[in-house]
Formats: C-alpha cells, structure tokens, sequence
C-alpha cells in the first residue's frame, strides 16, 4: 500500500493537473505564470530547508532496498519531467510512527 501511494504521489508530482482541472487558484498559489521566479540556488536553499523540517517530523525509514526502488522509480519520473537535469533526491518518510 505504501508503495501504492508513493507511486501515485511520484506520478502526481510528475503530471501536474492540466489549468483547465484546477479549481480557482488561491493566494497561496496563484496563477504560475505570476508566481515570483526563483533562482536555481534559492530553490535548492528551499528544498533542503523544507526536505530537513520534514525529515525531522517524520523520519526516515531505514531500509535499503526500499530506498533502492523509490530512488529508481524517482529518477524515471523525473527524467520524464520538465527538469530532467537536476540533482533529484528522494526519500521515504517513516509516517506510521
């Protein structure tokens, strides 16, 4: 089941709904095309600080070869995606703790 779910939040992530599925956009996400823009360096600041707030409110499991199949589903996905040629990490978080 868990596995189930990761690859349909892999899949999700990868394949974000189309504009026409979405319902009203928010303020807190609005349209992506007005969204303020990024550096490649300020999105990597903000990865890793969200990526260790949740790594430390979950926890990691500490499996290898579960590790070994998400780190090879992940890569699939974002090969395929928008950004094929970041440093994509992946992990699984221990939420039944």
């Amino acid at each position: 089941m868990r596995r189930a779910a990761l690859v349909s939040l892999l899949f999700l992530t990868a394949n974000p709904p189309s504009p026409s599925s979405r319902a009203r956009p928010g303020p807190a996400r609005g349209d992506p095309d007005e969204r303020p823009q990024h550096r490649p360096e300020q999105e990597r600041e903000i990865g890793a600080i969200v990526s260790a707030r949740i790594r430390t409110r979950y926890g990691v499991v500490q499996d290898p070869a579960v590790h070994r199949y998400v780190a090879l589903v992940g890569t699939v996905a974002a090969q395929a995606s928008a950004k094929p040629g970041l440093a994509w990490q992946f992990i699984v978080l221990d939420t039944t703790g």
